[in-house]
């Protein structure tokens, strides 16, 4: 039932940008490095590296709807931990993000995002937060680097701590969609 309902989350969350009217749409491609800031296993996913895709619809205001898919893969020991029952902790391996949200992007160069969805961990949906702050290196935005926090509620039954990580990206554009025109004869 969480999965279906985080998901709909998302699609509800960016239609108002979306709307009737065509608008450009630009997509850029990010590696990022991660740091566990905080889990109940911290050794077992001290850190990851990971890829992104992110889109924007540029629109005429400063507040643009956000669309952004990562995925990242974390090392750490791997150690054994357990529940008191025996029950073992497993590792954080690999982590899908499917955020939508807003950006505000008061000049040409500066943006800060918050962004919300579901995270898949080891195959299991939860809520993830994650707000950011971006810069580009050039006015166009080819090239533009960012840091971001990343919280997901992942709850066990005795610790009831989330998941918590501090990523660095460098992204590229890799391109940007031309609202569609209609011509009358």
């Amino acid at each position: 039932m969480t999965k279906p309902l985080l998901c709909l989350f998302c699609v509800l969350l960016t239609l108002p940008g979306v709307g009737q009217e065509g608008r450009k749409v630009s997509v850029y491609l990010g590696l990022q490095g991660s740091t566990t800031l905080y889990d109940r296993t911290l050794s077992n996913n001290r850190g990851g590296i990971g890829v992104g895709l992110q889109g924007w619809w540029q629109t005429a205001s400063i507040i643009r709807p956000v669309l952004e898919l990562t995925g990242e893969t974390f090392a750490g020991t791997k150690e054994l931990y357990l529940l008191p029952d025996g029950t073992p902790i497993e590792a954080k391996s690999t982590a899908v993000n499917i955020l939508a949200g807003g950006a505000l992007q008061p000049g040409r160069k500066f943006y800060l995002s918050v962004a919300a969805g579901p995270s898949f961990i080891n195959g299991a949906a939860h809520l993830a937060v994650k707000p950011t702050m971006g810069y580009y290196f050039s006015n166009n935005g080819l090239l533009g680097g960012k840091a971001s926090f990343t919280n997901v509620f992942y709850k066990d039954d005795v610790s009831k701590e989330s998941f918590g990580y501090l990523s660095f990206a460098l992204s590229i554009k890799l391109f940007d969609t031309a609202p569609k025109t209609t011509t009358t004869n």
